[in-house]
Order: C-alpha cells, then structure tokens, then sequence
C-alpha cells in the first residue's frame, strides 16, 4: 500500500509518479569510459586501468587523459570487477593484475604500494573468528601505543574488537551466514578465519576494502574475503571527525561486503553498495556518516534510477534498503540476500523477497517516492534528511482550473512530482489526475510519445484511488490510469 504523508494544512498536492522501467540517463563518463565504449578497452582491459586508478592514478592519466579518482569506498567493488575479468586477461596485463590483487603480505608481488614493504615483519592478533594483520615499522604501521602492556598496540585491539562486535550484530545478531573461510587460498593469512590488514591506504583517500583470492571464484559466485583497511584513519585526506568512527562505519560496511561476497560476488553494484551503507547505520546508529550520499541518491537526484551504479549513486541508494526496512522488518535485506545466494540477481531477488510479505515493487517503490517527499514524517531518522525535490510546481487558481497536459519523463527505478499549489486546492472540491503512458494514449502535440503525461483539475468526482500521495485534505486523490514496466534482471556475464 502507497505511503502517504500526514495531513497538513495549507500543504500542496504531490502527484508522484514512479517508473519501473526504460533505461537510466548517460551519466558523465571519463577517458576510460569512452575508451570502453568505442572498443579501444574490452571488458577485462577496462577493468585493469579502472584497478589501476586506486594506487596510480597519475599513471593512469599519463595515458589515458581525464580519468576520475575513485571514491574512497569504491575499491572493493573495483577490485571484484578486476577478479572476476582475470581469466580474460593475457601476459603482462595478467601479471599487473595479480599484483593488484595481492595481500599486503605479499610484498614482491605488490609492486602499486598497497601491500607491506619486504623489510615490515607482519604480526597478527586473532580471536575465534579474525585475524588482524599489522607491521611495527614502515608507513604502514598502526599507532603502537599499548597502554594495557599486553603486547599488542592497542589500536590493533580496538580495531579487533571493532570487528568481533560488527560481526556480533551481523551475524550473530542480524542472522546473516559469516564469511566464508578461505582455507583453500594461497596465503591465507594461516588459517580460514577472515584476515584483515592494517594498510595506510588513507593517504592514496581509502578507507578499506574486501576483496577476493578465492581459488574457486571463477567457478562459483561464493567466495571467501579478505579485507584491507586503513592503519589509523588520522589522515585528512578522508574526512572523518574521529578515528574511531571511521573505523567502525568502515568495519561495518567492509565486512558486510566479505559477508555478501558468501550469497554472490557478482551482484550488482548498487544492491552491494546500497545495503553495505544501510549496514553501517544499522551496526552504528549515532555514527550517521552515511547522510553524506543523501545528495547522490533518491533525495538530492530523484530523477536518476536507483540503479545507476555510478558517482555515488550505489551508495545512495542505501535510502530505499532503509525505507523498506523500517515497513518490512531489517530481515528484509537479509531475504534479498538469501534470494541472491539462490540464484536470484538483484531486482529479482528483491521482488521475490517482497512477494513472500504480500507485495511487490511496483507497490514498494511507488511508497518509497512518495514517503520521500516528507522524509521526517516517514523516516525514523528523516528529520536529518532534506526532502526530495520536485520536478515542477503549477498554481491552479479560479482562472486556471486545470493544468492541460504536462509532460514528465521518469526513467526507470525513478521518481518525479508535479506540485499543484494554490488557494483553489484548499476548498472542498475533488480534483481529477490523469496518467497516460507515454506511448500511445492521450497524446498532445507538444508531447514527446515517450514522456508519461498529467493533466490535472477541477472535476465534480473521482472514480478510482491511485499511487500518489495526497498531504491536504481538500484535495480527493484519483487516477485514470497507471503505467509501469518492470525491468528484467539478467545476470551479467564476466566483465
């Protein structure tokens, strides 16, 4: 059932049309990107340079010009895309890309800086279920203050401790299945307990990331993680009020990705994103270093798709995991993973996740638009979220009793609102909204056929409820008609 904002005086009526199909809207690409769509770069070729920007972007801009810098959580996902295109790679291209995708550990093999020096003698505190991985010398050693004397410095133990409590909530708590152990891996770090590395991956702007030396990746879409991750989070580079938030938002988010990679390794990017920054607030409530991408999703773009996977748009998208957790319980991104683990790619999985509580995404997300028009009446925490922005505002008025035609373009997995304001809307009269789809029905001359259509105005009765949200009293909500797709979820192949 659409949700539907309080009941306010003086409010304005909200016609807010959701589309669940079409394609997203080129977003700005770089050299890279360019490269890819001419042909110049193949899959596996575009995934070594798009590695290669985490640890030599400036080389990377030698040869290819504009290049974007990543975003300071992109790595993981970056270097997934990496493994999984690895077999398609040859020769050189395979030797860089090994040396990528190496452990800190792995010093003669990590040539990009990522990994200790050969002269560091790494060290390692566990519990029963990680592993932490430190060197006492070099750049990239951790503060090595160690004030219990126990031998250990004792920001290694904070970030152990950092760990075993998100793996607590996650696991132990939220029912995920743990990380997969990674026995089988070369170097495993000692044994199959998760590894995770303290780097000063801060000055190249990281926080951390999980990734991947599963020797069955290329067979299976379940592999175990490692992990990598800041050694202080002192640098200014990374814009964090305190160490040790950034360490816990990022313990939070990294793990949940070595737990995701456990279901499927190959899902989509805005689904893995998306529900690792949900995962962060759910772990660390007070933290709220996720309002930042608030901008980069629903609230600040509503016109770009949920899906868009790009410029920090996956990470916007953790607005939709909220607003379905808090109508359907948080196991409802735990069954969207359990789906995903089955077989289920991403939207299919949510679908079907959804279908099991008696509803679907069409419903869902038209809700989801709506509620994000008056987020602190539908939000838990929606005081701190500005309101989504509408696409046009019209003023009705005794002269102007209706809108005629108005043409909104909605993409696929978008929202759009078209505002009517004014004092006619605060009598008693019912007003008529008509939805026409974008091709065929009800078209005018200035309309492109495949723009989705309103006309809305004064009429002495409504005949049929429709998805929109209605904040004033005075105005009686109908619609002649609705038009949504829903967009398939192929699996992609490799690369």
């Amino acid at each position: 059932m659409p949700v539907r904002p309080p009941l306010r005086t003086g409010a304005v009526l909200l016609v807010a049309l959701a589309a669940l199909a079409g394609s997203p809207p080129a977003s700005a690409s770089d050299s890279l990107d360019r490269a890819r769509a001419t042909g110049r770069l193949g899959a596996a070729g575009y995934a070594l340079e798009r590695a290669r920007t985490l640890f030599a972007l400036d080389e990377v801009r030698a040869r290819w010009g504009n290049v974007a810098r990543p975003d300071p959580h992109d790595a993981t996902l970056v270097l997934r895309d990496l493994r999984a295109t690895l077999p398609l790679l040859r020769g050189r291209d395979r030797a860089a890309a090994r040396r990528l995708l190496a452990r800190p550990t792995d010093a003669a093999a990590d040539p990009f800086g990522n990994g200790y020096a050969p002269t560091a003698v790494p060290r390692r505190s566990c519990d029963d279920d990680l592993c932490v991985h430190w060197v006492e010398t070099t750049r990239d050693a951790p503060p090595l203050h160690d004030l219990d004397a126990s031998g250990i410095p004792d920001w290694v133990e904070t970030t152990g401790q950092t760990f075993a409590e998100v793996w607590a909530n996650v696991v132990d708590g939220l029912g995920y299945a743990p990380p997969l152990p990674d026995t089988a891996s070369f170097g495993n770090g000692g044994d199959g307990r998760l590894d995770v590395y303290l780097v000063d991956i801060g000055r190249q702007g990281y926080f951390g990331y999980c990734t991947t030396d599963d020797p069955g990746d290329w067979e299976s879409t379940r592999v175990s993680a490692y992990c990598v991750i800041d050694d202080d989070f002192a640098n200014p580079v990374l814009e964090v009020l305190r160490p040790l938030t950034g360490l816990q938002v990022t313990a939070a988010h990294e793990f949940f990705h070595a737990v995701q990679f456990g279901y499927d390794w190959l899902e989509d990017l805005w689904f893995m994103e998306g529900t690792a920054v949900w995962m962060e607030d759910e772990v660390y409530d007070d933290a709220n270093d996720l309002l930042r991408y608030l901008a980069r999703g629903p609230l600040g773009r509503p016109e770009v798709p949920l899906d868009a996977g790009r410029s920090g748009f996956e990470y916007g998208a953790w607005l939709f995991w909220r607003y379905a957790s808090e109508r359907f319980g948080r196991g409802i991104v735990r069954a969207a993973w359990g789906r995903a683990g089955q077989g289920d790619y991403s939207l299919r999985a949510i679908r079907r996740a959804l279908a099991v509580r008696g509803t679907d995404l069409t419903a869902v997300f038209a809700g989801f638009g709506a509620a994000n028009r008056a987020p602190a009446s539908h939000y838990r925490e929606g005081r701190l979220y500005a309101r989504a922005t509408a696409e046009r505002s019209i003023r009705l008025s005794a002269a102007r009793p209706a809108t005629g035609w108005v043409d909104v373009r909605v993409s696929h997995l978008a929202t759009a609102t078209v505002a009517l304001r004014g004092g006619l809307l605060a009598r008693q009269t019912p007003v008529t909204v008509h939805v026409a789809a974008g091709r065929g029905r009800r078209r005018s001359r200035r309309s492109r056929p495949s723009a989705p259509k309103i006309r809305a105005g004064r009429r002495s009765r409504c005949r049929s409820a429709g998805q929109a949200a209605w904040p004033s009293r005075a105005a009686t909500p109908c619609r002649e008609e609705h038009a949504s797709k829903t967009p398939s979820s192929p699996r992609p192949g490799a690369g």
